[in-house]
């Protein structure tokens, strides 16, 4: 119960069939990271004042640094342990004193900021709200849910609508056939609506036809919710999300560089006072101990050798795609054993399975997926406002993509597998130099990529 959750969470995810672990977060007493830099904060000063003495020197400074982490990590909470698992179907709330909760996604309603998620148990009358206060890592938690709530809220909100229900978002009240300013009650058609912009994650600006200026431009309660609510009651309209939302993998790459930073630095100041004593403790020993008359002897020098990578493998990860032209490499893994068995995609943009299923070290690859496309039908529109410029319309078409998964070691075919690109959100912005006939390509969701690869990664191979 302290670094993993409770047996009882898999025995529950496994009697609902809640599907493969996604993730997890835990309450803690502590950030580590900042435990570990306050008790560098204190061990610090005191091994500096007692520099002239070895032991204190060299061993304080880790071991201040390693008891704050270690308390971050080992203490409870005040008010107890609390983890919640999520999975593919849902989630599970778990607590050392309290039975399980166990939650299907098609339950929830929505998330209240980043403090809660609303659902309706099962049989329930009134929603309920989870509170998500407190559980690290908390960015990854929220990207979880939002994979999993934000389409089943979308459609609840879509069908409701499509029920001829009223829906509210904050100075916004949309229908099945227009939407309207609460504070002026002047309803705009959706046939004049032209775009609706994502700005900073909670404000929209929505464009009318022929109109100079915006119809409306503000703040919004679940901003996110609402421009896909408009963009599904109003398809031709021009969609834009903002550039600068970071995917779940980009979150994750930068949470472990910022970790990795502050990791060195608590290294370098553990070392820190040990180094100081070296040069200063040990120079007057060697002035002291030096015979009269001679001249110190002066070792060669010598610098320690580079680390190199093992033989028969890339340099980096995007090296394995040499595998996909049949090029095997020696030195990686067999493809054998227990899943997951770590994977190298390419060919497909950012899109990815589970982080679980990838690394960043080359010595662990075993499979790579070559990926390949064409394309297809047109899906739609993406209109662009020209800025002194023409206005452009760009066609979004269907992308197919082909992956064909060899054994990294030998590069050898496992299988191929084929899917369509279900991303079809239109770029945010162009060039001013992009025309007409330029085409937009729909691309595949993790989610895709997880279904199709996952026979391969997940498998036992004896």
């Amino acid at each position: 119960m302290l670094l993993r959750p409770p047996e009882t969470v898999a025995a529950e995810a496994a009697r609902h069939d809640l599907g493969a672990r996604l993730g997890a977060a835990r309450t803690r007493r502590a950030n580590p990271i900042k435990a570990g830099w306050l008790g560098a904060a204190i061990g610090l000063p005191f091994a500096l004042i007692l520099l002239p003495v070895p032991f204190a020197t060299v061993l304080l400074p880790p071991l201040a640094i390693a008891s704050g982490v270690a308390y971050a990590l080992l203490a409870p909470p005040r008010h107890g342990r609390r983890w919640l698992v999520a999975y593919e179907r849902g989630f599970i709330d778990a607590t050392k004193a309290e039975p399980v909760r166990v939650v299907l996604w098609e339950w929830a309603l929505g998330r209240v900021e980043d403090s809660a998620i609303v659902v309706r148990l099962d049989g329930a009358a009134e929603p309920t709200r989870v509170t998500l206060h407190g559980l690290e890592p908390h960015t990854d938690l929220l990207e979880t849910i939002d994979q999993r709530v934000m389409p089943l809220v979308v459609a609840h909100q879509l069908a409701a609508a499509g029920h001829g229900e009223r829906l509210v978002f904050g100075p916004l009240a949309v229908t099945a056939g227009a939407i309207t300013q609460a504070a002026e009650g002047e309803p705009l058609p959706w046939e004049r609506v032209r775009s609706v912009r994502l700005v900073g994650g909670d404000r929209l600006v929505i464009g009318e036809f022929g109109a100079p200026r915006a119809w409306f431009s503000g703040a919004v309660p679940d901003a996110p919710v609402a421009v896909r609510v408009i963009a599904g009651l109003r398809p031709a309209a021009t969609v834009i999300m903002p550039d600068a939302v970071e995917t779940h993998a980009e979150l994750i790459r930068r949470r472990r560089r910022r970790a990795l930073a502050s990791l060195a630095g608590l290294v370098a100041l553990a070392l820190l006072p040990g180094a100081a004593w070296a040069v200063v403790g040990t120079s007057g020993d060697e002035e002291s101990t030096r015979p009269v008359g001679t001249q110190a002897a002066t070792p060669e020098s010598t610098v320690s050798p580079t680390p190199t990578l093992p033989p028969g493998v890339p340099e980096t990860v995007y090296g394995y795609s040499a595998a996909c032209l049949g090029r095997g490499f020696p030195g990686a893994p067999p493809y054998q054993g227990p899943g997951p068995h770590p994977i190298y995609v390419n060919g497909a943009g950012d899109a990815r399975g589970p982080d679980a299923w990838y690394t960043e070290d080359v010595t662990k690859i075993q499979l790579v997926a070559c990926g390949n496309s064409t394309t297809g039908r047109v899906l739609k529109k993406c209109e662009y406002l020209g800025i002194n410029t023409p206005d452009v319309s760009q066609d979004m078409v269907l992308g197919r993509y082909t992956f064909e998964i060899r054994e990294a070691r030998t590069a050898r075919v496992l299988g191929q597998v084929r899917l369509d690109g279900e991303d079809t959100y239109c770029r945010s912005a162009i060039l001013g130099t992009e025309t007409d006939d330029k085409k937009q390509v729909s691309v595949p969701f993790g989610s895709q990529i997880e279904a199709a690869l996952r026979k391969y990664v997940d498998a036992y191979v004896g």
